[in-house]
């Protein structure tokens, strides 16, 4: 497909989602603060004779996935610039937050032809890593035309995404063609990406770079949750998602009688939905403690709705449940409840993560059941503490495992690079 021909497929599209943009402008005033990144208008700050690594991560769990190789990189290649990328406005606040004094922060360009190529031409990169699963057509069609260094890591191949790719095969293995290299998180990952039509040899599985991201300590969440929970025990449940909320409640309300003590945690996953997933709690019947409120008050339920604090209070938790797995979104990181030895309960609903899931489950470190058993699962561990501690010990013990995946993605970054060197001085 022609890239003039994707551009009015795409503008087409994006017609439809022009009234959403505005809505948000309008309501929530930050629309349009990312525009001129959209639009390819990035001019990234860079030092002299450093090469430069543009890494994308959409959203927040990519996000996370990269701080260790940022900090590799740092501490290897210190005149190294790094520009990341991203999309929605949790992770770039959270990019800001933890980054800004290191690396460049900017928003994902548009997928047109004038603004990919405005953006590889202001940022100019030796390497572009895109993380999991970023295959913009554009984009791509514009990197091997400009002879850029492209690879992925982290890489993941959704079966639902796979299902999608097949539709239009010829054309996404044209455009994968940008690819130098391919880092995966599982065989099965790898598989997929073959099928659609990715060579062997341009395919690495490295394992999934996660199960390297030790979760960062807010000190002053923790003082607060802590304070609000005192010696009470207590469910965690993060990553929540529209129509589970109200479901949750209703287990807690029956969990209430036989722990007439436990507290529950929220976290939504969508800030938008703050203020929604408060009035349900209230609907429901039960006081509320609010982080932003930065008032601690008596209550059962509280609702963390700020950015970025959720990994600490895995800390806390006597037991975590992953939201998005209880109705189909999907499911949600494991992993951060993991690193504290956290009993983790997940529903049905985890094909999103379904390798890093299948480890946990063969090694009984986490419990899975589909909503009309979660009562009974929560129950039995509340119950339990040595069942709780048991599984909380294997959980860690996967992440044991498993982990060391940044440091293959970086060996291969190295290469990629020495290889671009080589190609630009011969």
């Amino acid at each position: 497909m022609h890239p003039l021909l994707y551009d009015l497929i795409y503008s087409l599209v994006f017609i439809f989602y022009v009234p959403i943009f505005l809505g948000k402008s309008l309501i929530k005033r930050k629309a349009f603060a990312n525009l001129k990144d959209r639009l390819g208008l990035i001019h990234p700050k860079k030092k002299k004779n450093g090469k430069i690594i543009w890494i994308h991560a959409v959203s927040v769990g990519e996000f996370l996935s990269i701080r260790k190789l940022v900090e590799l990189i740092e501490k290897k290649s210190p005149q190294t610039n790094i520009i990341i990328s991203t999309i929605t406005p949790p992770a770039y606040a959270l990019a800001q937050k933890y980054l800004s004094s290191r690396c460049f922060i900017c928003y994902f360009p548009f997928d047109w032809s004038f603004s990919v190529k405005k953006a590889l031409h202001n940022i100019n990169p030796d390497l572009i890593i895109l993380m999991e699963s970023e295959f913009w057509p554009n984009f791509l069609y514009f990197c091997k035309k400009c002879h850029k260094t492209v690879m992925t890591a982290n890489g993941r191949v959704s079966e639902k995404a796979f299902k999608g790719y097949m539709k239009v095969q010829k054309f996404f293995k044209t455009r994968l063609e940008a690819i130098s290299l391919f880092c995966m998180q599982s065989q099965s990952d790898a598989d997929r990406l073959m099928q659609i039509g990715v060579e062997e040899k341009r395919i690495q599985v490295t394992g999934n770079m996660k199960f390297d991201s030790k979760p960062s300590e807010n000190i002053e969440v923790l003082r607060a949750v802590e304070q609000w929970i005192g010696t009470c025990p207590s469910l965690l449940a993060g990553s929540t998602m529209k129509g589970e909320e109200e479901l949750l409640l209703e287990i807690f309300n029956k969990l209430k009688m036989d722990f007439n003590t436990l507290k529950l945690i929220i976290a939504p996953r969508n800030p938008d939905r703050f203020d929604e997933v408060a009035q349900i709690i209230k609907d429901k019947g039960f006081a509320l403690c609010r982080r932003t409120h930065k008032v601690i008050t008596e209550s059962d339920v509280f609702l963390l709705d700020t950015i970025g604090e959720l990994p600490s209070l895995h800390k806390l938790a006597s037991v975590v449940l992953v939201g998005g797995s209880i109705k189909p979104f999907g499911g949600h990181n494991v992993i951060e409840a993991a690193y504290y030895k956290k009993p983790i309960v997940i529903g049905e609903y985890m094909e999103n993560f379904a390798d890093i899931v299948s480890y946990f489950l063969k090694n009984e470190a986490c419990v899975q059941t589909p909503f009309k058993g979660l009562y009974a699962a929560l129950k039995k561990l509340f119950s339990a503490e040595e069942l709780r501690k048991k599984l909380g010990e294997n959980a860690y013990k996967v992440i044991e495992q498993n982990n060391g995946a940044t440091n293959k993605v970086f060996y291969h970054i190295n290469a990629l690079l020495d290889a671009r060197r080589s190609t630009l001085d011969s």
